[in-house]
């Protein structure tokens, strides 16, 4: 009876042997495979390579694969300022708009004059019904291309939704000085216009 075991010892310290043997022989041939750190042209030639496929996706309207090269593209090279508003666009569409929110905050963290990047926070903040910020970042897009009608009609409306006229007459009679003639601007004049008896 002393016999089986010993074998049974023998047996089990041999398992272990050639399973931390195999472990090893795994683990070098895995490290022998890894590839090589890029470098950060490398990286940023590959996040741009990432975009252009994003982009490609995003116009085919496949925005979870969109939003998956993207952040791709925005963790190889976290200045992709293009990264970040794209990333921003796919979330916002797929109706993740606290996510896309969160995007852009990161992305101005990197340029915060940006006038896409403020552009669309504001109306990401517009619809997560965030008025102040919004407020803020419509301002602050005006500020950097006063010669945006879009900016405009949206930081008007945003007080029409508020039901704040008198910002928002102040807000479209300074557009309409700049766009006498945009169809937009002039509807929500008229709105504002009509709720003023003026």
């Amino acid at each position: 009876m002393e016999l089986p075991k010993k074998k049974l010892i023998i047996f089990a310290v041999i398992a272990v042997i050639l399973l931390i043997v195999l472990g090893l022989v795994y683990y070098f041939l895995i490290k022998s495979k890894e590839t090589p750190e890029l470098s950060l042209e490398e990286k940023k030639e590959l996040s741009l390579e990432r975009m252009k496929q994003a982009e490609d996706l995003m116009e085919k309207t496949q925005y979870s694969d969109c939003e998956k090269l993207v952040q791709e593209a925005v963790d190889l090279d976290s200045d992709n300022i293009p990264a970040y508003i794209l990333l921003g666009q796919s979330k916002y569409v797929q109706g993740k708009v606290k996510e896309a929110r969160d995007v852009y905050l990161k992305g101005l963290e990197k340029d915060s004059e940006n006038f896409q990047m403020n552009f669309n926070l504001a109306n990401t903040y517009r619809d997560l019904g965030e008025f102040e910020p919004a407020a803020k970042h419509y301002e602050k897009t005006i500020e950097i291309n006063p010669e945006d009608v879009l900016v405009w009609s949206n930081h008007a409306f945003l007080f029409v939704v508020q039901e704040k006229w008198e910002k928002a007459q102040e807000i479209c009679e300074e557009g309409l000085k700049k766009f006498p003639d945009d169809p937009v601007l002039k509807s929500i004049y008229e709105t504002v216009k009509e709720k003023l008896k003026i």
